[in-house]
């Protein structure tokens, strides 16, 4: 990877606080792989790509001797382009990937295979895991923006903020850009829309216009989707509606095609109808009534 080639940095106070906060939690607990990951992002997309390089390494020597499989295959996705140029990178990439040819058939999670053995049946992620992976693709759709002038380098660094905080509040289901965006008033939201509906070439629509129904999701559970950014919504014949708040990520209709097992049609929505569609097909349990009295 060529360190000079890197992005112009993004400043402001809020990224700077984003950052001290994951090396905050990492001086109390050094072996924290959320606030690793995080902070290698943060520092990778602010164009620090030297010391997004050394917390990476950081992040890898963590996984090897933990043996997290759960990680292996974003850290050798990750780690690839550093390891051209670089033999601690190197180095790294190759135990990582001794791992993953050593593990157990569907130990490896993301459906990756290790080299050299068939594909195993996809393994789901869930908890920390799955909001690591989350907060990695809201992460880069922030950066894509900054990339498009779509946000000023103070509104980025915001936005990270946000969404680094996020990551430790167990009782935030979804961790959103869209939702950071519209919790903010963001006076831009519906320009962004725009683009990034132009941009992933995923038509925009008014999910409340839409009577949203259960769908057969097969074994796959609910609210895996839904903390994803993802609702099915509705059948056409054996194919899928899918509401997406995040259509700039490849990597998540490829999964999600992948899990369902079926043709799926993809629409970009606002976080507001999101969370009204949920609210529709999950109401809040009713309280129980108290016993009548004998």
């Amino acid at each position: 990877m060529d360190e000079k080639k890197v992005p112009q940095q993004a400043d402001g106070r809020q990224i700077e606080e984003a950052i001290a906060l994951f090396e905050g939690i990492l001086q109390s607990s050094p072996e924290d792989q959320v606030a690793l990951e995080a902070l290698s992002l943060a520092y990778e997309q602010t164009g620090n790509l030297p010391l997004a390089r050394a917390t990476l390494l950081r992040h890898a020597g963590v996984v090897i001797r933990q043996q997290a499989l759960e990680a292996v295959p974003e850290l050798i996705r990750r780690l690839k382009p550093y390891a051209e140029n670089d033999f601690d990178a190197l180095e790294a990439l190759r135990s990582l990937e001794t791992m993953a040819m050593a593990a157990p058939d569907g130990a490896v999670p993301d459906g990756a295979a290790a080299p050299g053995q068939p594909q195993q049946e996809k393994e789901l992620r869930s908890g920390v895991s799955l909001r690591r992976q989350v907060l990695r693709r809201e992460m880069e759709l922030a950066w894509k923006l900054l990339e498009a002038n779509e946000l000023t380098q103070d509104e980025y660094a915001q936005l990270v903020d946000d969404l680094s905080r996020l990551i430790a509040n167990e009782r935030q289901a979804i961790i959103s850009l869209l939702h950071v965006l519209t919790d903010r008033s963001f006076p831009g939201l519906e320009r962004i829309l725009r683009y990034v509906s132009k941009a992933s070439k995923t038509p925009f629509i008014a999910l409340g216009s839409f009577e949203v129904q259960k769908v057969d999701l097969g074994s796959v559970p609910l609210e895996y989707l839904l903390q994803q950014g993802v609702l099915p919504f509705e059948t056409m014949g054996n194919e899928l509606l899918v509401a997406l708040l995040n259509p700039l990520n490849a990597e998540i209709r490829r999964e999600i095609g992948t899990l369902l097992g079926r043709r799926c049609h993809f629409y970009l929505v606002t976080a507001e109808a999101f969370d009204a569609a949920i609210a529709k097909l999950m109401p809040p349990a009713k309280p129980e009534e108290p016993a009548a009295p004998a």
